[in-house]
């Protein structure tokens, strides 16, 4: 069994224990309610919009799905549903992966380049034995391009190597390849603004042995300076100071975050060991 549709058309406490109690037997599958729409039609029974709402926050906060019954009521807005349901849902989702079918995730993109407006990327490769792979864009004008937010999804599940975007992009990019379980690859990630944030250069110069901090115009609240991998992964961390010791770091691209008093961290720049 991959995943359960329970036909979850109650509300109350004939709601919500029963989809923490799906939730908890789902032992990793998918779980997607559907929910008793037709019965915000006068006609059908008594709901009112906030009732649906409520079911749909709750299951976000559980990580379930939602499905409606039927879906002319949803088509034709009953009581708002429709209008709610597009702010809701605002962005893409993706399908939750068959983490259960014991496939290894594919492995990312060897290459990723923009080209006189076209995206390209090429290296990836299925570990699971399927005879295809699919795509996942994201962009962000954050670097690197968080993968786990859906407002960064721009395409999915993409049948080709390559595709058009504005020749000048504001965003950076990120590309994930899919198998046929929906199990994605790490993400290759591709460069191309200047820090949105402060103004500070993304590539900070180093010698190898330490690092000087760019000066900027707006004082960071920093105490510490937190040494990430691009991946977030953080290596070290360090007292603020104008100059940081990195020789003990392995080559490698690395990003620099301030942390303040407050548990505040802020993006300094990005430096690369080459030795």
């Amino acid at each position: 069994m991959d995943q359960l549709y329970p036909m979850m058309y109650f509300r109350d406490n004939q709601f919500f224990p029963f989809a923490i109690d799906w939730q908890e037997k789902a032992y990793g599958r998918m779980v997607v309610p559907g929910l008793g729409i037709y019965f915000l039609d006068p006609k059908e029974g008594k709901w009112t919009l906030d009732m649906v709402e409520r079911q749909m926050h709750v299951l976000r906060q559980l990580n379930m799905g939602h499905c409606y019954f039927r879906s002319k009521f949803f088509t034709n807005d009953t009581r708002g549903i429709y209008q709610f349901g597009r702010q809701f849902d605002a962005t893409p989702a993706l399908i939750p992966p068959m983490t259960w079918a014991g496939k290894p995730l594919p492995s990312p993109p060897t290459s990723f380049t923009l080209t006189a407006g076209t995206l390209s990327w090429q290296g990836a490769r299925d570990n699971s034995g399927g005879p295809y792979l699919l795509y996942n864009l994201y962009a962000s004008r954050d670097f690197p391009v968080d993968v786990n937010k859906a407002e960064n999804l721009v395409a999915t599940r993409l049948t080709v190597n390559s595709l058009r975007v504005p020749a000048n992009p504001k965003k950076n990019y990120a590309i994930t390849a899919v198998d046929r379980y929906g199990q994605e690859s790490a993400p290759r990630q591709l460069l191309l603004t200047d820090d949105p944030v402060y103004g500070v250069p993304l590539i900070v110069k180093t010698n190898g042995r330490s690092i000087a901090l760019p000066k900027t115009d707006s004082p960071l609240d920093a105490e510490f300076v937190v040494i990430e991998t691009l991946m977030g992964q953080s290596v070290s961390v360090k007292p603020f100071a104008s100059v940081i010791d990195i020789s003990n770091l392995p080559n490698g691209i690395y990003q620099l975050r301030s942390l303040g008093r407050k548990g505040r961290n802020h993006r300094i720049g990005f430096f690369a060991i080459k030795r």
